[in-house]
């Protein structure tokens, strides 16, 4: 009968504890697949068959074993350190330089039910790339993905994950919400390139930068940050001191409304833009703005 003290253990190679043999998760060498040469295509060189060879003796002769607590940290810093390995077999091993796996059957059998959650939708997606489908599509904010038809077909994704849930539009990239719901890309892009416009057209305080919508009253703006500005020639002044020598022409009227100064900014904006842009779709939805 085995006892405690001559039950067989192993040093985990990460964090050097000693645990029971069975509690050790192995890497496994995994052979690499060589597809046979088509007509006319040139097979490996002998260099080459060496070379594999000695990487597979190297392989399954240094084989490492962990913890499950150091397995499960490892999982978990999947997504950031790049450790899935191609078609979703598993994950890298964790000894420097070792090519081996850490496979998908035996560590999960120790993660926890969060760490799962987390891993597997990565792997699915490894193994997705590896099934060679024509449309993977992976969630913005999750690592769910799915396969999907074109987007022509199917234009919207909706994440499978019910603890994200989150849909893209897959033509645009933008969020399919309320928003985006019963608008096209183009009206939402349209829409956009105005805002833009209007942004870059709009008097905006020259200390805090905040936008400023004039409806009434003179052209000394006060902002809410308290610095007083022209509303005609958008500078910072002191006071009514700016308007004070006002002459037809040459200085800021303190009650001439500059609506027509700042339209013919507008105008001139959206001039610039449309004779700065590359592509014709653009140069068009700029053109209905004026």
């Amino acid at each position: 009968q085995t006892t405690l003290r001559n039950r067989k253990q192993f040093e985990c190679s990460v964090c050097f504890a000693d645990y029971d043999e069975h509690l050790a998760i192995t890497c496994v060498f995994m052979k690499k697949r060589r597809n046979t040469p088509l007509p006319g295509e040139v097979g490996p060189t002998e260099e080459e068959l060496v070379k594999e060879k000695k990487e597979e003796e190297r392989g399954q002769g240094e084989l490492h074993k962990f913890c499950s607590e150091c397995v499960i940290g490892h999982a978990r810093a999947a997504q950031e350190q790049q450790v899935i390995l191609r078609a979703g077999i598993g994950i890298k091993c964790m000894e420097p330089g070792c090519t081996n796996a850490l496979l998908r059957a035996h560590i999960e059998q120790v993660l926890d039910a969060q760490t799962r959650a987390m891993l597997d939708p990565l792997l699915s997606y490894e193994a997705l790339l590896a099934a060679n489908c024509d449309d993977v599509v992976k969630c913005q904010r999750c690592p769910f993905a799915g396969a999907m038809a074109d987007k022509e077909e199917q234009p919207v994704f909706v994440c499978g994950d019910s603890a994200c849930g989150h849909s893209h539009c897959r033509k645009c990239g933008r969020d399919y919400d309320e928003k985006h719901i019963g608008r096209t890309c183009e009206e939402l892009d349209t829409e956009a390139m105005r805002k833009r416009v209007e942004e870059q057209t709009m008097f905006k305080c020259p200390r805090c930068k905040k936008g400023i919508v004039k409806t009434e009253g003179c052209n000394k703006i006060t902002c809410v940050c308290g610095q007083f500005s022209c509303y005609v020639c958008k500078q910072a002044i002191e006071e009514y001191e700016h308007f004070q020598e006002y002459t037809s022409g040459s200085k800021c009227s303190l009650n001439v409304n500059p609506t027509n100064r700042t339209e013919n900014g507008r105008l001139a904006t959206l001039k610039e833009q449309i004779a700065g842009a590359a592509d014709e779709e653009i140069k068009e939805q700029l053109r209905r703005l004026m």
